[in-house]
């Protein structure tokens, strides 16, 4: 019995198909056709870009070729269809994120913080207020803290040198440190997937400036011992800001946590459920859960330090503020392993001497787009 006469989709010809199938050959050319390609379909309307076929909306792969109907979205965190152009949650645009990134020469963990308008502050300490309003334009961030691996390849490159009156980095035979050294700088084995920590601030972009100049990149920063303000108009690696990373902690909450307002331990690694040491980056709780940016561990695991200089907030709203000019401390953010809950809150700020290189403290890297 005749259900449906169709097209043939590759000479044209009039095919008739047979109630209750949804393939046939074309018995002019030899060539597939499916139902479901030419007929509206409930439930049936998720398009391969690769073959054009049409496929059940659920599905991740297409039936026909194979190829991926399905992503996972860095602004929302769900899975949206791969012919979507923009986030149904968010309504940033998934197109606009997808070319940013093809067009950016960094590592695959750099992740594109979409610019945005926010409250930055608390009133729960006066270190932490006033709140005022902060506007930054877009930038990349690493989606967890530079490891020991990554940090192994720079000391080897260039040495572990003296800045600041310190080396960049102490080296530490304990349970913190990840890296050896003896004839080379080498990492602890089970350590390669753990945050770097006991690295000074220098330390910290002394390899921002030297991994931009293995990519071609212009420096943030002077050379050593003559640092200077962060040029954040140099297409190069640098440490966040201090309102990136606040801007980036939250990734479009209010809350006191970028889950909620009470410590979750499946996001975040403290003084309560760390076991007393630091983890694998990316494995809080266990598990690991990133915020809506798609970062990990921007609450507890390590502090991080920041470019700043540590400074009152101003009282009035600014646009991509990179910190005072001069001071004693530098910021560092996000708690640690070792420190009580509340310290991993998204406003919570510190300070640290620059020198200063701890066993709870590493840091993360940034790039303006």
């Amino acid at each position: 019995m005749i259900g449906k006469n169709i097209k043939c989709g590759s000479c044209g010809a009039s095919l008739d198909v047979p109630d209750g199938f949804n393939k046939l050959f074309c018995t002019y050319c030899g060539s597939q056709n499916l139902l479901t390609d030419v007929l509206d379909i409930p439930g049936v309307t998720l398009v391969c870009l690769k073959c054009n076929t049409k496929n059940k909306d659920e599905n991740i792969f297409c039936d026909k070729c194979g190829g991926k109907l399905q992503q996972k979205c860095r602004y929302c965190g769900e899975t949206h269809p791969v012919n979507k152009n923009f986030c149904p949650k968010t309504g940033l645009n998934i197109e606009q994120f997808s070319e940013a990134v093809k067009t950016c020469l960094l590592n695959l963990r750099m992740l594109l913080i979409p610019g945005g308008t926010f409250q930055m502050g608390s009133n729960k300490n006066q270190y932490e207020s006033p709140p005022h309003q902060v506007k930054l334009t877009n930038f990349y961030m690493s989606n967890y803290s530079v490891t020991n691996t990554e940090y192994n390849s720079f000391l080897n490159s260039t040495g572990n040198q003296i800045e600041g009156k310190v080396q960049w980095m102490q080296i530490e035979n304990n349970e913190y440190c990840g890296i050896n050294k003896d004839e080379k700088f080498t990492v602890k084995e089970g350590y390669e997937h753990r945050p770097l920590v006991y690295v000074s601030w220098f330390g910290s972009v002394a390899y921002c400036n030297w991994l931009s100049e293995q990519e071609g990149l212009e420096k943030c920063y002077g050379d050593i011992n003559y640092r200077g303000q962060v040029d954040v108009t140099k297409n190069g690696y640098r440490l966040p800001t201090e309102a990136e990373w606040e801007y980036a902690c939250r990734a479009g909450t209010t809350t006191d946590y970028y889950w909620g307002d009470t410590m979750n331990d499946a996001f975040c690694w403290h003084s309560g459920n760390s076991q007393k040491n630091h983890h694998n980056v990316g494995t809080a709780g266990g598990g690991g859960h990133p915020n809506n940016f798609g970062l990990f561990d921007m609450s507890g695991n390590v502090w991080e330090w920041c470019s700043d200089w540590f400074g009152n907030y101003p009282s009035t709203p600014v646009v991509n503020p990179v910190g005072p000019k001069g001071g004693t401390y530098r910021v560092v953010r996000g708690g640690s392993w070792n420190k009580d809950a509340h310290q991993s809150r998204s406003a919570n700020r510190s300070s640290i001497w620059p020198g200063s290189r701890s066993h709870s403290l590493g840091f993360r890297i940034a790039k303006t787009q």
